[in-house]
């Protein structure tokens, strides 16, 4: 799907004939469960939405939204992810993590990346403050 679900969906026909842009229209799960059981599929993939992770499951993985353009617009650090089917129709993802060019940001938005990185960092130990001690020779003579 390029975008969402149509009303005009009533059969596979409908979809060669869809106009690829026009209104929106808001959809839940009942309309996906209807959309999957009439056209006999197991999930309903769209595209044309941000998603923090580069793709994300809704009503009980009947829906995936994708989105493929890591850092969009060079600021909104979001993912990117790719689809692979294989050949008995199992899914996965390659997921592209977004590469920020920190110049373009707001400092605002700096600061938020910045602190969002360091919670998710792990803390490694001062070895000062462990009671170690540091050694600046060898400890083994050759």
């Amino acid at each position: 799907m390029h975008g969402g679900i149509s009303p005009q969906i009533q059969s596979w026909d409908a979809l060669v004939n869809l106009q690829t842009r026009a209104t929106s229209y808001i959809f839940g799960g009942d309309t996906i469960a209807n959309i999957c059981s009439m056209l006999d599929i197991s999930m309903v993939v769209r595209a044309h939405e941000v998603v923090k992770d580069g793709h994300q499951f809704l009503f009980d993985k009947k829906l995936v939204t994708m989105f493929s353009a890591p850092n969009y617009c060079g600021t909104d650090g979001n993912a990117a992810s790719v689809m692979k089917v294989s050949g008995d129709l199992e899914i996965s993802f390659i997921t592209l993590k977004p590469r920020l060019d920190t110049n373009r940001l707001s400092e605002e938005k700096r600061l938020l990346i910045e602190k969002m990185l360091a919670d998710s960092m792990a803390k490694s130990p001062d070895p000062c403050k462990c009671g170690r001690l540091l050694h600046k020779q060898p400890l083994i003579e050759f």
